[in-house]
């Protein structure tokens, strides 16, 4: 794991053994189902990219208090922001279109994790509009096939009618389409 104090830098491998660790803290109970989203999804579709500080993860209402406390022990033996397993994904309006995420591991007790549809990122990193989301969203729209400025725009008004800023998401998607 690439930790140091507060400069983290989790790969894919390291998160996926965080949550074997996390799901060996869980007392017996309901299934836990988390799905990945933001730079932890990015991890395990680009192997060029860079790190993550944090798991974002998308929940149906908010992270039980359970994980919430196994994920912190395990941020304390790691030296990790108790924040390192999140659910401020599931905060982000979501994209109104059906997903079929991709399971990346099931705990031998409650946990299990998937990754969120390329295209289910793509559009929350295009209604973000973050200058450091860019790149991501560039890859995302190759992996997808969704490269034309038309076709995402297109997108993005059918997923989020209401959340589209003319003046802050077009030019986002102007210069991914470009460079897609």
């Amino acid at each position: 794991m690439s930790v140091s104090g507060s400069d983290v830098s989790l790969s894919r491998y390291d998160i996926v053994g965080l949550l074997e660790e996390t799901d060996k803290e869980l007392s017996e109970g309901e299934p836990i189902h988390i799905t990945l989203a933001g730079g932890a999804a990015m991890l395990f579709w680009n192997e060029k990219r860079g790190g993550t500080k944090d798991v974002d993860v998308i929940v149906p209402s908010e992270l039980p208090e359970e994980l919430i406390a196994a994920a912190r022990s395990v941020a304390a033996r790691h030296d990790l922001s108790p924040g390192w397993l999140n659910a401020t994904a599931t905060l982000i309006p979501q994209p109104q279109l059906s997903i079929v995420p991709e399971q990346i591991f099931e705990g031998e007790n409650r946990l299990t994790a998937f990754i969120a549809d390329p295209k289910y990122v793509l559009l929350m990193k295009l209604l973000a509009a973050r200058p450091q989301d860019r790149h991501d969203a560039v890859i995302l729209a190759r992996r997808t096939g969704m490269r034309n400025y038309d076709g995402l725009v297109h997108a993005m008004k059918k997923a989020f009618p209401a959340e589209i800023h003319e003046d802050f998401n077009l030019p986002f998607i102007a210069g991914v389409a470009d460079r897609a």
